[in-house]
C-alpha cells in the first residue's frame, strides 16, 4: 500500500518561475523492494558525463533568476516534465513520480526537477556575504537543478561536483542547466564539473575509486533534511567529504509538516554527534520559516 502527503502552496508568481515554496514536498511512500534484512536497496553511485555534441532541447522554455549581477539560467521544470511524459519509455523513476502527482517518491525520486525555494535562499545568502569560491573545490549534495553549484562555478570555483539521487535528473535537468550557464565552455565542462548519481552512503567510496576529489572546501545542500531517516546519512557524508578547514551551508525549512524533518531536528542531531559546530547564519520569516545553517568540523587537539 502507498500513501501520500500533499502540502502544496505555490503562489502565482512562483509558478511563473517554476519555483516551489511548498512547506512540505508531496511525498509518496511507495512499495520499495527490500533485501532479506528489511533494508532498502541502495542506488549505486554512477557518473554522468557531458559529451561535446550535447545539445539542449530548444523546445523547452529557459527561465532565469538574477542574484546580484549574476544571472542563472535553468530549464523550466514544467516543460522538462512534459517532455519526459511524452516519451514512449514509461519505466523511469521520474515518470513514475509524475504519474503519481508526487514531488517525491521515497527511495526512488527525490524531487530533482523542482526549483526549491531554499536553493534560491542559499544562492542569495552566498551572494550577500560574498563567499569566496576562487580556486575552491565545491560539492552540492542533492543538487537537482544545480543552481547553487552553478553559482559557485560562475564565481571562480576550481571544480564543482553536482550530486543527485537520480541519474535521470542529472541528464534531464542538471547537465543542461550547467551548459546553459557555460555556453562557450562546453569542452571544459567535464574538467570543471562532475555529475554523480546515487545514494549518499555510496558517494565517498565512488569518489575515491574514480580519483575524483575526496575532500571539499565548501559543501552546499538545500531542502535535503526533510526526511528524519536521511539526516544521519547526510551527517556522515558531510563528515567524510569536508576538508578540515571547510564549510558546509545547509538551506532548509525549520519544519517539514507531515514528514517530521527540519533545521531544529538536524541541529540537535549534529550537536549530539559532536563532530561539527553548527549555527544559524540567516533566517527567513516571510511565508514558511526557513534558515541557512553553517557547519564547521570540530578541530581535534594535537596530542603529539
Amino acid at each position: 500500500m502507498a500513501f501520500m502527503f500533499n502540502f502544496s502552496a505555490e503562489t502565482a508568481d512562483d509558478k511563473k518561475e517554476g519555483v516551489s515554496d511548498s512547506n512540505c514536498p508531496s511525498v509518496q511512500v511507495a512499495d520499495i523492494k527490500c533485501d532479506k534484512t528489511g533494508n532498502h536497496h541502495l542506488t549505486p553511485a554512477s557518473e554522468v558525463c557531458v559529451h561535446k555534441q550535447s545539445e539542449i532541447d530548444k523546445s523547452i522554455t529557459v527561465s532565469s533568476h538574477k542574484v546580484g549581477s549574476t544571472i542563472l539560467k535553468y530549464l523550466d521544470p514544467s516543460d522538462v516534465e512534459e517532455q519526459i511524459r511524452s516519451r514512449e519509455d514509461k519505466d523511469g523513476a521520474i515518470i513514475k513520480a509524475i504519474s503519481a502527482h508526487s514531488d517525491l517518491v521515497a527511495h526512488v525520486y527525490e524531487g530533482g526537477l523542482k526549483i526549491w525555494e531554499c536553493s534560491l535562499d542559499l544562492i542569495h545568502y552566498l551572494q550577500e556575504v560574498d563567499i569566496d569560491f576562487t580556486n575552491k573545490k565545491v560539492l552540492e549534495l542533492g543538487c537537482g537543478a544545480g543552481l547553487p553549484g552553478i553559482f559557485a562555478l560562475k564565481h571562480g570555483a576550481e571544480n564543482v561536483t553536482l550530486q543527485d539521487y537520480n541519474e535521470e535528473v542529472l541528464e534531464e535537468m542538471t547537465v543542461p542547466n550547467v551548459l546553459l550557464n557555460s555556453p562557450d565552455d562546453k569542452g571544459d565542462i567535464n574538467g570543471r564539473c562532475r555529475f554523480i548519481a546515487g545514494d549518499w552512503s555510496m558517494l565517498e567510496s565512488f569518489l575515491k575509486d574514480h580519483d575524483i576529489t575526496s575532500k571539499y572546501d565548501i559543501i552546499l545542500t538545500s531542502e535535503t533534511i526533510y526526511s528524519i531517516e536521511s539526516q544521519p546519512v547526510l551527517h556522515d557524508v558531510l563528515k567524510a567529504l569536508l576538508s578540515p578547514a571547510g564549510t558546509v551551508y545547509v538551506a532548509a525549512k525549520t519544519h517539514y509538516f507531515g514528514v517530521g524533518g527540519g533545521t531544529r531536528m538536524f541541529e540537535d542531531l549534529v550537536k549530539e554527534r559532536g563532530d561539527f559546530t553548527i549555527n544559524v547564519c540567516k533566517e527567513y520569516k516571510d511565508g514558511v520559516q526557513r534558515e541557512i545553517l553553517k557547519m564547521k568540523l570540530v578541530q581535534q587537539p594535537d596530542n603529539r
